[in-house]
């Protein structure tokens, strides 16, 4: 029988969902904790690294193609270029990571490799998502008080994204201490926290669910307003254009 952490699962940890090893040990598809599938392990693998490689190289493109070129760096662009950047570690903290997990599913047994893992796991998605948002909350301000928006610097946009990776630490480095040194219990896989289950929950709704709901609801909701209002320059252009016709013809 499977059995699965709710707890877990309400803090965004699917991975929380743990297995019993007597039926593990007896189903043909397994091997203790490896897979008796090498070839699709090793078809996935190489695929992943391929991915990663080139991910981090054309992340790497756009990076070098903003410093090689500092005039397209603006107020808004810096956003983006932060984005980048966190994507960029992503892939090279995370990606090595998961390829390993992949060869050696024993390794989420292992306290060290499991830190770096849940670390990896809960930070860079989140910070991502909270960089996300301040892209959106910066085309808000550019929509709704263009005045300030055109005031803002580059000075600005870096400021933003480290006042967001510092919310982010202060909310999420209490429970990874706290669940680091408690370690996992008995038998059970360590690749995701089983301390604080409550204030699981708050962190992850507060860096990870409230950035991802707000881009998901304030673009849409954005982009129908833009177009309303390119409309209605549309209509008013139009209808200055046949004043000045009307005008004309009694000249």
């Amino acid at each position: 029988m499977q059995s699965v952490d709710f707890d877990a699962i309400a803090a965004g940890n699917f991975s929380g969902m743990t297995f019993s090893f007597d039926v593990i040990k007896n189903n043909s598809l397994f091997e203790s904790t490896s897979y008796r599938l090498p070839g699709l392990v090793t078809f996935c693998t190489y695929a992943g690294g391929l991915v990663l490689v080139l991910s981090i190289l054309f992340n790497l493109l756009v990076i070098l193609a903003f410093f090689r070129r500092p005039r397209l760096i603006t107020s808004f662009t810096i956003q983006f270029l932060n984005f980048v950047i966190i994507l960029l570690l992503t892939l090279l903290f995370d990606g090595p990571l998961n390829i390993l997990c992949t060869l050696d599913s024993t390794l989420f047994f292992n306290p060290i490799f499991c830190a770096l893992y849940k670390f990896g796991a809960w930070t860079f998605p989140s910070l991502a998502l909270l960089q996300q948002m301040a892209i959106g909350l910066d085309r808000w301000s550019a929509m709704l008080a263009p005045v300030w928006h055109r005031t803002k610097t580059v000075r600005y946009g870096i400021n933003v994204t480290m006042a967001l990776v510092a919310y982010y630490l202060v909310l999420y480095l209490p429970l990874f201490a706290v669940d680091t040194v408690r370690g996992a219990p008995d038998g059970k896989r360590c690749d995701y926290h089983h301390a604080l289950r409550q204030y699981q929950v708050f962190v992850r709704i507060a860096t990870y669910y409230l950035p991802l709901g707000f881009t998901y609801v304030s673009y849409p909701v954005l982009l129908v307003l833009l177009r309303k209002r390119r409309n209605g320059q549309i209509q008013a252009a139009a209808a200055r254009a046949s004043m000045c016709k009307s005008k004309c013809k009694h000249f």
